[in-house]
C-alpha cells in the first residue's frame, strides 16, 4: 500500500495529475459451532463469502449430533384417578427429540390404633390438644406420602394409691414415721406411710472368762455365755469371730465380743477380756574374754520375773537345779548360748546370748634391719590399741627400752622383741631382727647445718658404685612426725636432700630419725636408718 501520483499531458498540452491512494484489504477467518439430529450433516462446513473490503470472507462451521434419550420419572398420588403411565415428547433448544415417561402409582393411607394409659389427675398432648379423660379419640394426619394417615388413641386413667406399715423397733432411732413415695405397678405413685413404736428392750447376756491364757502368747484361754435373758425369744446370736456356740476354746489373750438378737431384732452386744501373764524375762549379764585368744567367759543370771512362778532354769537344756540368784555359769565358750525358763504352768521361753571374742591385738614392726658396725638405727612398732606397758628386750645397745620408738646400736646382729600391755592386762609381742655387718657401701652423715652458707647445709646419703638407687627416704622428729620424705633418687646429689625445713618452715635444732631403702645393683633391698643432729 502506498499512494502513487501520475503526471501526463493533454493534447491541448495542459498538465493531468492523476493521485491514486493504493490500500490492501485483508481476508478473514471465521469458527462456527452447531448441532444438527441428521447424521448426514455433522463434520465440518467451509464456505467463502465476500467481506466489505471485497476480499475473501472464510466462514468453518464444526457440527455436531445434538444428544437425545429418554426420561423416566416415578410419582406418588392419593388419588385414583391420577395413577397411570404417561409419554410426551420433549423438544429442547439445540437438541432433539427427548421422550418423558411418568409413571404415577397410588399412595397408601394408613391406620393406627394406640392403647395408652396414665394416671388420675395428669394429662396427654394428642396432636394439638391435651387429652385428661378416660375414651377414644382420632386424628387424621398426612404421612411422608402426602396421604391422610388417621391415629385413634384409647386412653386408660389409673389411680395412685396409699400404703400404711406399722413396725417396733429397740432402737430409739428408728421411732416415728417415714413417708416415702414410689412407683407403683401402674406406674402411678405410691405412698408408703411406715410408723415405728419404740419397744423397751430388757435383753440380756452375762459373759464370763473361763480359764486365761496360760503362758503369754499361747492360745488356750476360754470364754462362755452363761446365759441370755429379757427380750422376746427366739434369740440368734453368735460371737465376732463367726462361731455361734456357748464357749469359745484356744484363745490368745484380747477381747472377744458377742451379740444376741431376740424376735424384734432387739440386739444386745458384749465383750469379755481374756488375761495372759506377762513374759518371762531373764536378766543376764555376760563377761567375755578379756585378751584375744582366750577362749571362755562367763555368763551371770541375776532375776528372773514375769511368767508364773516358781521357775526351772536350763542352760544348752541342762538344768540348773534349785539355786539362789545370782546364778553364775563359769567357762562358757565364745559364741552364742541359749537359756530356758521352764515356769510353773510349763511355759519356756529362750533367750540367747552371746559371748563374744575381743578384738585382735596387733604390732607392726618394721622388717630386719642391716647397719654397719658402729652405726646406729631407729626401732619403733605400729598398734592398734593403746598400751599401757612397754617392754624392750634384750636392752642392749637400746637408748630407751620402754619407748615404743628408739634407736639402737647394737654391736652384733641381735633380735629385740617388743613386749606391750594393754589396760586389760593383755600381753602382745612382737619380734625383728638388727644384723650388724662389718662392710658398708654408704656413708650417711650424723650431722649437718642448714645455715645457707653452701657447706654441709643438705642432709642426703653418700654411696659408692654398688648403689642403684635410692627408693625411699623419711625423716621423723623424736614424736615419729614426719619431717621429710622423697622416693627414687640417686645418692650423692645434694640437690635431693633435706633442707632442715618441713611445711614451709625451719625446725629446731635436735635429733631426727632418718630411715633409708636403698636397692643395691644386685637387686637386693636394704634398710638403713640412724639419727641426725641439725646444728645452727
Amino acid at each position: 500500500p502506498n499512494i502513487y501520483t501520475l503526471k501526463t499531458f493533454a493534447a491541448n498540452g495542459c498538465d493531468s495529475i492523476v493521485t491514486l491512494n493504493l490500500r490492501v484489504n485483508k481476508k478473514d477467518t471465521t469458527y462456527l459451532n452447531g448441532t444438527t439430529c441428521d447424521t448426514a450433516q455433522v463434520g465440518f462446513l467451509k464456505k467463502i463469502f465476500t467481506n466489505t473490503g471485497g476480499c475473501d470472507s472464510v466462514v468453518i462451521t464444526n457440527t455436531q449430533l445434538g444428544t437425545s434419550g429418554s426420561i423416566l420419572k416415578d410419582s406418588v398420588s392419593c388419588n385414583l384417578r391420577d395413577t397411570g403411565t404417561f409419554v410426551s415428547v420433549l423438544k429442547q433448544q439445540g437438541d432433539c427429540n427427548k421422550i418423558l415417561t411418568t409413571r404415577i402409582r397410588l399412595g397408601k393411607t394408613d391406620f393406627l390404633s394406640l392403647d395408652t394409659t396414665f394416671c388420675l389427675g395428669d394429662s396427654i398432648r394428642f396432636g394439638n390438644q391435651w387429652l385428661h379423660t378416660v375414651g377414644s379419640f382420632s386424628k387424621t394426619f398426612k404421612n411422608t406420602q402426602g396421604c391422610d394417615s388417621t391415629v385413634s388413641i384409647n386412653l386408660t386413667v389409673f389411680k395412685s394409691d396409699t400404703v400404711f406399715i406399722d413396725k417396733i423397733s429397740c432402737n430409739p432411732l428408728d421411732s416415728g414415721t417415714d413417708i416415702r413415695t414410689l412407683k407403683n405397678g401402674t406406674g402411678c405413685n405410691r405412698t408408703i406411710i411406715t410408723k415405728t413404736r419404740l419397744l423397751p428392750s430388757t435383753l440380756h447376756a452375762d459373759l464370763s472368762m473361763l480359764n486365761p491364757a496360760s503362758c503369754f502368747g499361747k492360745s488356750d484361754g476360754i470364754v462362755y455365755l452363761k446365759n441370755i435373758s429379757g427380750g422376746t425369744p427366739a434369740y440368734k446370736y453368735g460371737w465376732r469371730n463367726g462361731f455361734t456356740g456357748d464357749t469359745l476354746r484356744n484363745l490368745t489373750a484380747g477381747w472377744y465380743t458377742f451379740s444376741v438378737k431376740d424376735a424384734h431384732n432387739c440386739t444386745f452386744t458384749d465383750s469379755v477380756l481374756v488375761l495372759q501373764p506377762p513374759p518371762a524375762i531373764i536378766s543376764v549379764a555376760v563377761q567375755s574374754p578379756k585378751c584375744y585368744g582366750q577362749t571362755e567367759g562367763t555368763l551371770q543370771v541375776d532375776t528372773v520375773s514375769g511368767g508364773t512362778p516358781p521357775y526351772s532354769l536350763f542352760y544348752e537344756g541342762s538344768a540348773l537345779g534349785a539355786r539362789n540368784f545370782p546364778i553364775v555359769i563359769n567357762k562358757v565358750a565364745i559364741g552364742a548360748h541359749r537359756l530356758t525358763i521352764n515356769d510353773a504352768h510349763k511355759c519356756m521361753i529362750d533367750t540367747a546370748v552371746d559371748v563374744i571374742e575381743p578384738p585382735i591385738r596387733n604390732i607392726t614392726l618394721r622388717t630386719n634391719a642391716f647397719i654397719g658396725l658402729g652405726d646406729s638405727t631407729s626401732i619403733g612398732a605400729v598398734f592398734n590399741f593403746q598400751p599401757q606397758k612397754v617392754v624392750w628386750t634384750p636392752s642392749d645397745g637400746l637408748l630407751c627400752d620402754t619407748c615404743t620408738f628408739t634407736t639402737a646400736h647394737p654391736l652384733q646382729t641381735t633380735t629385740y622383741t617388743l613386749t606391750l600391755t594393754d589396760s586389760a592386762g593383755c600381753i602382745i609381742s612382737n619380734k625383728f631382727t638388727i644384723f650388724v655387718s662389718a662392710k658398708n657401701h654408704i656413708f650417711i652423715p650424723t650431722a649437718f647445718s642448714p645455715d645457707g652458707n653452701g657447706v654441709n647445709d643438705r642432709f642426703i646419703m653418700y654411696a659408692d658404685n654398688s648403689v642403684d638407687r635410692i627408693v625411699r627416704m623419711q625423716v621423723f622428729n623424736r614424736w615419729g612426725v614426719s619431717m621429710y620424705q622423697k622416693t627414687d633418687f640417686l645418692p650423692n646429689n645434694e640437690a635431693d636432700g633435706w633442707n632442715g625445713m618441713t611445711n614451709g618452715g625451719v625446725v629446731v635444732p635436735d635429733i631426727y630419725i632418718y630411715f633409708f631403702e636403698v636397692l643395691f645393683k644386685n637387686g637386693k633391698t636394704e634398710v638403713f636408718s640412724g639419727d641426725v643432729n641439725i646444728l645452727r
